[in-house]
Formats: C-alpha cells, structure tokens, sequence
C-alpha cells in the first residue's frame, strides 16, 4: 500500500519544498485524512475505496488559520478568503500545536503578499506608477520584511530570546529609515526626484505591510514612518535660504511640487492619513 506521505510527494511542483504533514487518529486508517504544508499552499489527502481525493489551495487564498483544542483530539480550521472553511479534526494534541505554526507562519507569508498585491493595484488606480521607479526599493524592502520573518520563526522556535529578536529587528527597521547617500539629501536633480521618492513610498508601504502582519507593533508604526515622512518634507540643506539663484529656485519649486504629488500618492494609497497629508503640505509650502 503507497503511503499518504508518498502521494503527496508526488504531487508536489518542482522546488516546492515540504515543510509539516499531521494525519488523523482513527482506528480506520485508510479512512483517515492527512494534511501537508508547503512553502506555497496547504494539501489535504483523503484516501477513498479507489484511488484518493485531493484538496488544495494555495497561502493566497487562505483568510485565517484557527487552532481548537477538544479533551483528546484537536482541530485545525483554514478559512479562505471569500468565504469557506476546510476543518480537519480528530488531530493529536502532542503533534497538532506545531503543525498549527508552521500554518500560520506560512498563512502570514500568504497575507504580506496579498496585500502588497492590493497595494500596488490601488498605486496603479491613483496614478501612483512612478512611486517605485527602479527596482532598488522593492528588494529593500523585500530583504528586510523576510530577515524580520526570519527571526520571529527562530524566536517562536527558542532559538533566540525576546531580548535578541528586538535588538535585531530595530537594526533591520533602522535600515527603512536611512536616506539614500547617493542622492545627497537637497542635490537630487529633477530626473532622480521620482525614484528618491519611491524610496520613501516603498519603505512607508513595507512598514505596512510589517504591520499587519503582526511583525512590529502601532507604536514601531508610527514611530518609523514619521522619520520616514521628515525625510520627504525636509528643506534643501543646499539651497542657502534667500540667497538662491533663479535657476535653483525654481528647481526647488519644482521639488516641492514633487513631494506635494508625493504625499497625494501616498495618501491615494492609503498609507498616510488625511491630517498627515495637510501637516506635511503645509511644511512644503512654508519652503517656497
């Protein structure tokens, strides 16, 4: 007889890599269910009196993952997104909690993703398709929302403690908030303007995304992206005050009116608020 484990091995795409399989406690093992976990979606294998039944669905499309604990067996519950519940029961209460996280580690993977997704949709509606000129932003963004991954699976595996994975991830969130050297701060001309600004907008939207998956707290947030936005309405340390040739005026109007669209972008897509919007507006045109 081929076993569970064999078949869904089977089924697996090329680099798909095989993370947890738990299988149900019944006294009729060819009746039982066994789930498997990947790096890209959740499989559920039912034997059947000929052949097998599959079930599966990719972390994308997976809303929430609940754990419930009865007296003898537990339950794990995938919600989807758009309505739906797949619930496998009669799990054992030693082998079900560890399966439960890796789930919901993967299902968070599954969550960052979509709502980048959505993110960039709702940019592209607004108008918002030079906030990620380059692809420097992206991979930035991208290296540190995983390193962030990273250390809450070793911290939630007791491989470093409470103290290690703070002092690491205020390090990594330090790095979203440095300004670019190579743009000098007020020398960037009107041709790097746009990506210099993607920068920000790139970073501000992986604070998000961060956020809502639990990776940093309101408070880290806030704390962040106000640095982020100083950065933005911050005057041309340059450009002298009043003694400004016509030339550098008006490329710094020019500037200006830059990180004004800038802010309307950011606040297009949801990542500022209204009153953060005027505040920092106002900031703007005080420098003209």
């Amino acid at each position: 007889m081929v076993e569970p484990l064999d078949k869904i091995k089977a089924m697996l795409e090329p680099n798909e890599k095989l993370l947890k399989t738990i299988s149900q406690q019944s006294g009729a093992v060819r009746k039982a269910k066994t789930v498997a976990i990947t790096d890209k979606r959740f499989i559920i294998y039912e034997p059947k009196l000929f052949g097998a039944h599959y079930v599966h669905h990719e972390w994308l499309d997976v809303e929430r993952v609940d754990f419930l604990e009865g007296a003898t067996r537990s339950c794990i519950v995938f919600s989807l997104v758009g309505g739906g519940e797949l619930m496998i029961g009669g799990l054992s209460k030693q082998k079900a909690p560890k399966f439960f996280s890796v789930a919901q580690e993967q299902q968070r993977i599954g969550y960052l993703e979509r709502r980048r997704r959505t993110l960039e949709e709702d940019r592209a509606i607004s108008g918002g398709a030079d906030i990620s000129v380059g692809t420097q932003p992206q991979t930035e963004g991208a290296n540190i929302g995983k390193k962030i991954k990273q250390l809450k699976s070793l911290l939630e595996e007791g491989l470093i403690t409470e103290e290690e994975f703070q002092q690491k991830k205020r390090k990594l969130l330090d790095q979203l908030e440095e300004d670019r050297a190579i743009s000098g701060g007020a020398d960037i001309s009107v041709g790097t303007q746009p990506r210099a600004e993607g920068t920000i907008a790139q970073k501000i939207q992986e604070l998000t995304l961060l956020l809502d998956a639990r990776f940093i707290t309101e408070d880290e947030f806030q704390q962040k992206k106000r640095k982020l936005l100083d950065q933005l309405t911050e005057d041309h340390a340059m450009s002298g005050g009043a003694d400004i040739s016509v030339g550098t005026q008006l490329q710094r109007e020019g500037s200006v009116g830059q990180k004004i669209k800038e802010l309307r972008l950011l606040l297009d897509a949801h990542l500022i608020t209204e009153e953060e919007f005027q505040q920092r507006k106002q900031k703007l045109l005080d420098q003209l």
